[in-house]
């Protein structure tokens, strides 16, 4: 008995069950990827073209409730944005290559692909506010280019996970409190580095000068609030003003916005 056991186990996928296989693959990888990315194209730009001319507002409503927004809660999560990115990705092409798919599959499946691979581009994450004509605007809270679209989401979502609290300069240095749900670390940015990174050691004295919203030469993106509770601060050398925005119900961000124009 063990013996044909062994010999069972040893024999090779029968035909039809390795179709099958397949079958679901090209299933799975067709499904997964095209709720998560395939449909995310078109949906938009039909939702952009209806929004424009005809102000279709029930079908922008009930476009984002059914699909934008569930899809905006998977992604707002560093991990799980990840592990469905990548398994989609996987999916797609393993079905590419193991199956040798027919024409209609191949195609859709090297649009799913593609689809995947742009998306960073297209989700970059874009603070609320922007700067105007000749001003610099750097953003210390930017997220790595592979991760943007994780904070876009949470734009998408109205998820509100991480504030922030300005401490002050230490010369050309900025110091600011994170606080993401309950977990306090501290920060540190020198401009016009890409992003900041966490402070092992803070100055016993910080510089804070003042400022007001007024003094800020930004213009809306989309909705947002400047939390004045995080108040606006001058570094020493009067370069950058430093502020904390909001999109309306998302994420924060600590941000420098220079002085004077750009000569």
């Amino acid at each position: 008995m063990n013996d044909e056991f062994l010999t069972r186990f040893r024999e090779p996928p029968r035909p039809e069950f390795a179709a099958r296989l397949r079958r679901r693959l090209n299933g799975t990888a067709l499904l997964l990827g095209g709720l998560l990315y395939g449909l995310f194209y078109p949906l938009v730009g039909v939702m952009l073209l209806l929004f424009a001319p005809f102000k279709f507002h029930g079908a922008i409503i009930w476009t984002d409730w059914l699909y934008l927004y569930p899809r905006a809660l998977v992604f707002s999560r560093p991990w799980p944005y990840i592990l469905t990115t990548l398994g989609a990705l996987i999916l797609a092409v393993g079905a590419l290559y193991w199956d040798k798919p027919g024409k209609l599959t191949r195609w859709l499946l090297y649009i799913i692909m593609g689809s995947i691979l742009l998306y960073p581009f297209v989700a970059a994450y874009r603070p609320a506010v922007k700067a105007r004509a000749g001003y610099t605007l750097l953003n210390a809270t930017q997220p790595p280019f592979l991760l943007g679209p994780t904070k876009s989401a949470q734009v998408g979502a109205e998820i509100h996970r991480c504030s922030y609290m300005l401490l002050g300069w230490d010369e050309d240095t900025l110091y600011y409190e994170e606080d993401c749900e309950g977990s306090l670390t501290t920060w540190r940015y020198t401009p016009p580095a890409r992003r900041g990174t966490p402070a092992e050691v803070t100055p016993d004295v910080l510089t804070s000068d003042p400022a007001t919203q007024a003094d800020l030469a930004v213009s809306s993106q989309t909705p947002y609030k400047i939390l004045t509770a995080a108040g606006v601060l001058t570094s020493p050398d009067g370069r950058w003003h430093t502020f904390v925005a909001q999109h309306s119900y998302g994420p924060e961000n600590v941000l420098l916005i220079s002085t004077a124009p750009s000569p």
